[in-house]
């Protein structure tokens, strides 16, 4: 048997555990802390597509993917009228 198992091309560590790439994730509260809006202006981009959100439990706090809102605030930015 190998000493590393691979699954998916991914390795397994030695505790046993697959290795995951998770996506950074912030609460409600923090995005809308840092970008001066309200918690329910953040839940609306959620449910509207805007951002994306995670939800682990029916009725849970929403997570956001903080590297797909730092691509996102790029369709925000104000060009400047020449």
């Amino acid at each position: 048997m190998p000493d590393v198992l691979w699954l998916n091309t991914k390795p397994i560590t030695s505790k046993g555990y697959m290795a995951l790439d998770f996506p950074r994730l912030g609460t409600v509260t923090e995005v809308s802390d840092s970008l001066s809006v309200s918690k329910s202006t953040v839940i609306r981009w959620i449910n509207e597509g805007t951002i994306e959100g995670y939800q682990f439990n029916t009725g849970g706090d929403y997570r956001i993917d903080l590297d797909d809102l730092q691509n996102k605030l790029e369709l925000f930015k104000v060009k400047p009228d020449m």
